[in-house]
This record gives C-alpha cells, structure tokens and sequence, in this order.
C-alpha cells in the first residue's frame, strides 16, 4: 500500500476530530472505502466511528449510525459487536434517530440473523442481583426497548425471512428465549410468548410440535417453582402469583393446540391438587383453576381420541394422575 493511500486513510480518520459538522460528516461517509485496505488502523477507525455516533451534532450523529452498518458489510465479524453498540444507541431520547438506528439493526439481521438475534436476545437477561439500582434500571430500559424492537419493528422480517423453519436463526432466537423465560417477570413473558415465539412456523404446527411442548415444558417449570413457594409462605397459600402462567399455558394448549395437553393435566394433578389445598386459594383462583382444569381436561381426551383413533385420555394417564383428579374433585 502506497503511503499516499495511508495517509488519506488516517487524514480520513482524523477528520472524525474536526470540529466542524461538515468534515466528520465527510470522515463518516468515507471510512468504510479505506477500511479493508488498512487492517492495523481497523481498530482506530472502528472507535472512530463509534465517536461519531455521539456527536453533539445530530447529522454528525446519524451519519454515524448509518457508517457503522457499512463497516459491519465491510467486515461480516464486526456484526456481533456493532448490533451491541446500537442496541445501546436504540435508547436514544431523539425519536427520528431511533428510527435511523431500528433501519440499521434491520440490515444487521439481514447481514447475519443468527449472531444478531443472539445480540438482541443477551440484553434481554436480566442482570445479577448483586448490581446496583441504577444499573438494574438501565438493564430494565433496554429489556424494554429490545423487546419492543422483536415484537414490533422487526417481527415480521424475523418471522418471515430471518427465522425460518429449521434455521441457525431459528434455533438461536427460540432457544435463547426459552432459557430466558423464567428469569422474568410475568409481563415479560407473555409479551415472548404472545408478540413472537407464537407467531413463528415452529410453533403454527399441530399439538405434535416438538419446539411447542418445550415451551409449554418450561412454563410449567415456573408454575411449579411458584406453587412450592406458595405452599412455604406463612401469609397464607395462594395461586395468585401462578395463575397468569397457567392462563397463559391454557392458551398455548387449550386455544393454540401446538402442544399435548396431557402434561398439563398432570401438572394441575400431581402438583396443585397435592401441594395446595383448593379451599385455600383466593376464591378468584379456585374458578380459574376449575375451569382451567376442564378445559385442559376436555383438550387431552379430544387430542387422545383423535391421535391414529386412540383410546381415550382416561385410559392414558397414570394411576396418580387419576387420583389427583379425584382429590381436585374432592376439595370443591
């Protein structure tokens, strides 16, 4: 590489530093021509860039964003850490900007769906208890944002071209999710649930969908956690906290039929009926989980008769389960 050719690259690079708009503008839209050519100033102009994206200025700002897209083309690896920088960038307080910067995450998913759903997925976790207010609430903020972002801005490109059946993409954003699930809040949930994993193809298939009973698996981990919790609380034992899980799974069984509902019979068996007396719950509760459980319960027999004329649910359910029928029936 002739020196005349470095020194416009780091002449380039430095005008990020001007002050004036107009010259970093010009940096901004330039970078990209010189980045390739000059592998021992990538990092130097990556930062570059990065400066630019929190300009004062706001044209120097969103030029930034759009040049970060195209070094991310320029280099397919900076994709996992340029779709971090502007998730960080989505939290902007300048509406026409977060627009700028949504367009550049959506040319980050084209560019590499499954490392950028991986990205949008990490900052979904919920931070460790040991951090501070301030750092939870930030976390908070951009869980929001991000969720905000799969759901609405992104979900149609995601269920129809990114996350598509038997994909990487596929396979790394409905895991990431289901490991995700019980670390959150209710609310949370069901917005994952609702607003994007229902809408994708693995879960529009019929109750045989393997990706449908192991979401069903894990919500049901979270009832389970919370009934036990219930039943060692000394301020009496309630359903309260557990019930929009199972409303929620009743959903996902009973009206979405994308999962065997027999597990689900079981759990309100073997679990509730054992673990908790029905007098006990909220008298709210107790009317949810009654018509919750014949729902479910009407759900399974139609699924067992219907699978290759199969016997009826009765015949398919353990002993135990049959008897946490009868202690349900037994405390009403």
């Amino acid at each position: 590489m002739d020196s005349a050719n470095v020194k416009l690259e780091r002449d380039t690079t430095g005008l990020t530093h001007s002050q004036y708009p107009n010259l970093k503008i010009l940096a901004a839209q330039n970078i990209r021509f010189f980045f390739n050519d000059f592998p021992e100033q990538e990092e130097e102009a990556i930062n570059a860039v990065y400066d630019l994206c929190e300009d004062q200025t706001p044209k120097v700002r969103i030029e930034g964003y759009t040049a970060v897209t195209h070094l991310s083309k320029a280099d397919l690896r900076l994709v996992r850490r340029n779709a971090d920088v502007l998730l960080q960038l989505l939290q902007s307080d300048e509406p026409d900007e977060v627009e700028i910067v949504k367009d550049a995450l959506q040319a980050h998913l084209d560019m590499d769906a499954k490392v950028t759903l991986g990205v949008l997925c990490d900052q979904i976790v919920p931070l460790e208890d040991t951090m501070d207010e301030e750092e939870q609430d930030i976390r908070d903020r951009l869980r929001k944002v991000v969720l905000k972002f799969l759901t609405e801005d992104a979900r149609k490109a995601i269920v129809e071209r990114h996350a598509l059946p038997g994909s990487d993409a596929e396979e790394t954003l409905i895991d990431s999710l289901l490991r995700v699930i019980p670390k959150l809040a209710y609310k949370d949930v069901e917005i994952i649930v609702e607003e994007l994993l229902l809408k994708l193809k693995a879960f529009t298939a019929p109750s045989s969908s393997p990706r449908g009973s192991e979401l069903v698996e894990v919500l049901l981990a979270r009832v389970v956690e919370l009934v036990q919790k219930a039943t060692r609380a000394d301020n009496g034992l309630t359903l309260r906290s557990a019930q929009p899980y199972l409303d929620l799974i009743g959903f996902v069984v009973v009206e979405k039929r994308i999962a065997p509902a027999i597990n689900l019979l079981r759990t309100y068996c073997s679990v509730i009926s054992t673990k908790l007396n029905l007098h006990k719950f909220h008298p709210d509760d107790q009317h949810a989980v009654v018509c919750r459980l014949t729902e479910t319960f009407t759900t399974a027999n139609e699924q067992a008769l219907s699978a290759n004329d199969g016997p009826s649910v009765i015949s398919r359910i353990t002993p135990e389960t049959y008897q946490g029928l009868h202690r349900f029936a037994a405390g009403l």
